[in-house]
């Protein structure tokens, strides 16, 4: 098991790639290993057993999205997968929230700290030279923070949302956002680490 994990972890990775590709191509297996086993397919469940079948298309999106980076880094597209992983998972959840979301309650706070941990994945992921690419995310994520009354009037499923505020599913919204934190702080620490082998390497 830890085996196959490792090998998902250094998909795309190899030495001869630019130092800052280095450092971010095993940042971004791990955030996308974080949201495909400990985000997506849980809100999968979630969706199936207490809302509307076709919800179910929002998180499977997130769990494709998380397939489709390990893809392009395998073939090189390490620039696709990291831009793709920095936009898609915000605008997926802002969309899932606004349908779970009664207008007149606002946003479902466990939702919310999902939303805030995606919005750290580009500047894990995204190198500061890369500034086109930071402000594009950057302005996505903060049009779906902004833009959830919008959003929410659009589309707020006409169901008991508070299923999704209080009890087990609170919890596990909330311990599912702090997860999205941890997996960004995991990706931080690898890219720290990187950072110091190459030095070492330089050295010697």
């Amino acid at each position: 098991m830890m085996h196959t994990i490792k090998r998902i972890i250094y998909l795309g990775y190899d030495e001869f790639l630019p130092i800052h590709l280095q450092q971010r191509v095993m940042a971004t297996n791990i955030i996308s290993l974080v949201l495909l086993f400990l985000v997506s397919l849980p809100c999968i469940i979630v969706s199936l057993i207490y809302l509307p079948p076709w919800v179910v298309i929002v998180p499977l999106a997130c769990a494709l999205t998380c397939a489709f980076v390990f893809l392009a880094n395998t073939f090189g597209r390490i620039l696709y997968a990291r831009f793709g992983l920095a936009v898609i998972p915000i605008v997926l959840a802002g969309i899932y929230n606004a349908m779970v979301s009664s207008p007149t309650e606002g946003p479902v706070p466990g939702l919310l700290m999902i939303e805030l941990g995606f919005i750290l994945i580009p500047f894990v992921l995204l190198d500061l030279h890369e500034k086109k690419l930071i402000v594009v995310s950057s302005l996505i994520s903060l049009i779906m923070m902004m833009g959830f009354p919008v959003f929410g009037q659009w589309l707020t499923l006409d169901i008991e949302t508070s299923l999704f505020r209080k009890g087990w599913l609170h919890l596990f919204l909330s311990f599912t956002g702090v997860v999205t934190t941890l997996g960004c702080m995991w990706g931080i620490k690898v890219i720290h680490q990187q950072t110091n082998k190459l030095k070492i390497s330089r050295i010697n």
